[in-house]
């Protein structure tokens, strides 16, 4: 049995440590591996909830940012929380018509996170 999951998103970012700063105190992420290189770091693991995110700075292959979706218990308390880690607003916690409460936040890459949170 693997200690990775199925599937695991691969960031390209121009900043690794920034953003492994940024999940650590914006999303409550733990830095599992970081490996340094002579230009940042070569590859990352950071641990979110029972999920796992790679990267790393991006050098020979095109940075790309992405979409990711990160379920929490309180969308508001991580979105202020993203917010004061360096975050950007794209939209404000909202309760949704299906069922979940969302918020969006672009990261110090340029990757846009859905924080969500289903109702109880």
């Amino acid at each position: 049995m693997s200690s990775y999951p199925s599937i695991v998103p691969y960031l390209l970012v121009q900043d690794a440590k920034a953003l492994i700063a940024f999940l650590e105190s914006g999303f409550g992420g733990k830095a599992r591996l970081v490996m340094p290189s002579e230009h940042g770091v070569k590859h990352g693991e950071v641990e979110l909830g029972d999920s796992l995110i790679m990267l790393s700075d991006a050098s020979d292959l095109p940075r790309a940012p992405i979409h990711l979706c990160l379920y929490v218990k309180d969308v508001d308390a991580i979105y202020e929380k993203a917010l004061a880690a360096g975050a950007v607003s794209l939209s404000e916690p909202k309760t949704q018509d299906y069922g979940q409460r969302m918020a969006a936040v672009t990261d110090p890459a340029g990757n846009t996170w859905w924080i969500c949170g289903e109702i109880a």
